[in-house]
């Protein structure tokens, strides 16, 4: 919808999951129309899988808040000794195009 282009994305830990930190790429290519931050509740396992997402705090655009969910779930985290959950930040640079 709109004139919308591609953007990047970037992710920060923002709350919990001590002693975690991503692992591999978090920088992620989308098509949304505007940019923004967006923070996101996530449950991740020993192994550093998330294995829940929910939005903590959208932005007024609905179409990077549903992404921010969507590639909270494909984040990789380092592994720890325990289930952990915590608040990640994934901000959403202006799209080009």
């Amino acid at each position: 919808t709109g004139n919308g282009g591609t953007g990047t994305s970037g992710v920060k830990i923002t709350n919990g999951l001590t002693g975690r930190k991503t692992v591999g790429g978090t920088r992620f290519e989308d098509s949304y129309k505007y940019g923004g931050t967006v923070l996101v509740n996530v449950t991740v396992d020993e192994n550093g899988t998330v294995t829940a997402a929910s939005l903590k705090q959208g932005s007024p655009f609905p179409d990077i808040n549903k992404i921010a969910v969507t590639r909270a779930r494909q984040i990789k985290f380092s592994k720890g000794s325990e289930v952990q959950s915590g608040t990640i930040q994934i901000k959403f640079e202006n799209p080009k195009g």
